[in-house]
């Protein structure tokens, strides 16, 4: 049977656990996150600005971008075990 491919192999070292990226997917996708989550705040900031739930509205688009990515680092990561 092959072996899987990781995207994101488990931290070595530190007393955290956690991943890192191992390919070059998981760095995109770690670079995606990231400009999705950002681009996002600043649009949400500019389209919401004089609303008094944007913070709500910024505190769900942080929940829901992460919860996204963790579930792709779960799926794609090497088991923590």
């Amino acid at each position: 049977m092959a072996e899987k491919h990781y995207w994101f192999r488990k931290r070595t070292s530190g007393k955290r656990s956690g991943w890192t990226p191992a390919t070059r997917e998981g760095w995109i996708a770690t670079l995606v996150f990231f400009v999705v989550e950002l681009g996002g705040m600043a649009l949400l900031s500019f389209f919401f600005l004089n609303t008094p739930h944007l913070v709500w509205v910024l505190g769900a688009w942080c929940v829901g971008c992460t919860a996204a990515f963790l579930a792709l680092v779960f799926s794609t990561g090497e088991p923590l075990r």
